[in-house]
């Protein structure tokens, strides 16, 4: 998409030589504009490389003091990973003390 682009205005620059002075100069501008365009689009395309990159974790197995998973996730994939995790957690701790319907009491000793 780039290079038809680039080769488009290069086309119209090469046509504009039997042009006048004016029309030149505005040629040598549309193609000014238009490298400045795909230097653009290059420079967002290396940012979204950029927040494409994995960190990689590892996390022990339950029952185990040796074995671990490296796990490799994005930012993103990490930051829904916690929030799913506090909420499962916040879940489980309502549901523990809403068990037997209420509060514990215990009696004399």
């Amino acid at each position: 998409m780039k290079t038809v682009w680039i080769a488009g205005i290069a086309l119209m620059a090469s046509a504009s030589a039997y042009a006048s002075e004016e029309e030149n100069e505005a040629a040598e501008s549309e193609i000014a504009a238009a490298k400045d365009d795909v230097a653009e689009d290059e420079r967002q395309e290396a940012t979204e490389v950029q927040t494409v990159t994995k960190q990689c974790r590892y996390e022990r197995v339950t029952g185990s003091r040796t074995k671990a998973y490296r796990i490799c996730l994005t930012k993103e994939q990490w930051n829904r990973r916690a929030t799913r995790e506090q909420e499962e957690f916040e879940r489980l701790r309502s549901n523990s003390t809403n068990i037997g319907g209420g509060a514990a009491v215990m009696g004399p000793g």
